[in-house]
């Protein structure tokens, strides 16, 4: 099998995850003007002021909005696409669908609740699973196009990720469980959810990157 719709579908998943790097990249740009705005300029000499409503902080917005949808367009399209040839990507859009429902019952709670936190596991957990579906189809088709070596990085590329939502859900678990015993923002909670927030970051970050290495080496080596 020539696996022609996977193929497209990947590409479309890689150049999705660019996108989305891309709008964290123009956030954290706008984020960082923002804050130089409220001190007045971003140069110690004050030669600049950016307000919230200047045309940069504009563009930077339209731009952010454009690199989200597209990025979420794609990624869809891409699993849906690669589906048609491998059902591990069937599993993974199974699991967009529920994320996106998940996500928008969230959004509608109020953030003093037990069960917005509940939520956010779930969301969690439906992020790792797309992953982890996405990145077992890919093996898959790797196996059967007899390329071993992508096969070897997408298993690190597993581990890691499962890793990094397993902290990511403690850290939620946490916040949870000192919710639930009455002391949501309090001292109790702040040294375990500091010592998880750092390693969820810290597995974020290396798993992404490779996720990122994973997705670029199987466009290049399935074609």
């Amino acid at each position: 099998m020539e696996f022609a719709n996977a193929r497209k579908g990947i590409k479309r998943i890689y150049a999705a995850e660019i996108l989305s790097l891309l709008a964290l990249l123009i956030s954290f740009i706008a984020g960082t003007i923002q804050r130089a705005g409220e001190g007045g300029s971003i140069l110690d000499g004050g030669t600049i002021n950016l307000k919230y409503d200047s045309p940069v902080l504009l563009g930077l917005a339209v731009a952010l909005v454009v690199c989200g949808f597209l990025s979420f367009i794609l990624h869809l399209l891409g699993i849906t696409k690669a589906a048609k040839d491998e059902p591990k990507f069937s599993s993974a859009l199974l699991w967009v669908v529920l994320g996106i429902i998940i996500g928008s019952v969230k959004s509608s709670l109020t953030l003093n609740e037990p069960l917005p936190t509940i939520l956010s596991i779930a969301d969690n957990i439906a992020e790792m699973l797309v992953k982890f579906f996405i990145i077992k189809g890919v093996i898959s088709v790797a196996q059967q196009m007899n390329r071993p070596g992508l096969g070897m990085l997408g298993g690190k590329a597993l581990t890691w990720t499962v890793l990094a939502y397993i902290v990511s859900i403690a850290l939620n678990g946490a916040v949870l469980w000192f919710t639930m015993k009455g002391d949501p923002t309090g001292a109790d909670a702040l040294p375990v959810e500091a010592i998880l927030l750092a390693a969820a970051f810290i597995l974020s970050l290396i798993a992404y990157v490779i996720y990122l290495r994973f997705l670029k080496k199987a466009t290049q080596s399935l074609g």
